[in-house]
This record gives structure tokens, sequence and C-alpha cells, in this order.
């Protein structure tokens, strides 16, 4: 069994071997393919389903929430706009945010360079929007430019992420 802990934020491990590179890409391919061969279910129902098909529910959960983000990203960066938060909000136990920058969370940056390889090979739209369409910022974008806004005069805000780090209960 596989040991995740290197792919999160504030683990001061050495880099990860083949193996591990190897499980947590295999984890985000999985979660690529359910959000596109379930796109009915909603992000609690797809937490679940990782969890129950034995993913780690932390693992689970940052794709869950980290997916959407990178590929509307990758999208909106293609299409001109180069402005993004370097940093998100994370909901506490108390109620309370606490800011995190994206490049502090090595799964972030294993997500983002699994959407990068990944575009190189697909050319349909559909298979990339069908990750990205569920980003809120993505949805907000798009509706400002339908209602007439510029891409590059929009300002994006930190996104909150509402789940705690192992998810929305933490189980399974």
């Amino acid at each position: 069994m596989v040991d995740f802990k290197r792919w999160f934020r504030g683990t001061s491990q050495p880099e990860a071997t083949a193996a591990e590179t190897e499980a947590i890409v295999s984890c985000i391919s999985r979660a690529v393919q359910l959000f596109r061969s379930t796109p009915a279910l909603k992000d609690e129902e797809m937490f679940r389903v990782l969890v129950q098909e034995d993913m780690e529910p932390r693992v689970a959960a940052h794709c869950v929430e980290f997916l959407p983000l990178a590929y509307s990203r990758m999208l909106l960066m293609e299409a001109g706009s180069t402005r993004f938060p370097q940093s998100f909000l994370r909901v506490l136990p108390n109620g309370k945010f606490k800011t995190h920058r994206f490049d502090s969370e090595p799964i972030w940056n294993a997500i983002v360079s699994f959407a990068k390889t990944e575009r190189k090979s697909i050319t349909a739209a559909k298979d990339l929007l069908a990750i990205a369409g569920r980003c809120a910022i993505f949805n907000a974008v798009n509706d400002a430019l339908h209602a007439g806004s510029k891409l590059q005069d929009l300002l994006l805000s930190e996104p909150a992420l509402l789940w705690p780090e192992d998810g929305p209960t933490g189980k399974a």
C-alpha cells in the first residue's frame, strides 16, 4: 500500500518514488474517468464513489476539489486569461478559513501536470469541459463573457474550498 502523505502540504519527505508517483497518477486518472463517465454525480457523491473504490479519502477529496480548478485554469489560460489567484481558502473545523498557496500542495502540482499531459493528447473539447465545467469559477467566467465582459478584464478571487482536508465527512 502506498503512503500518500507526501502529496499534501506540510510534509517534509524526500521526492516521491516512481511507484508513489504512479499511484497518485492512477488516482487522478480514475477521478478524471469518473468525472467523464458520470457527469450527473454531485461532488459529494463523486467523493463517495472514489472512496468506495478504495481511494484514500484525502486523495479523493483533493481530486474532486482540484481537478475542475486545474482544468478550468488550463482552458482559461489557453483562451488568454493569465490573472489567477495563487492561493485558495480552506474551511477549518471552527468554520473560519485559512489561506493556502496552490503550489504548496504537491497533489495540486501533480493534477496540473496530469491535465497538461492529457491536454496534449485530447482534442475533443467535451472531454476537457466535462471536468472544467464543474468549476464554479469557470462557469462564472463563462457567464461574464456571455454578458459582454472581456476575459482580460476579469479579476478572479481565491476559491473557497468548503470541505475539510479529508472530504465532506472525513470518511466514506
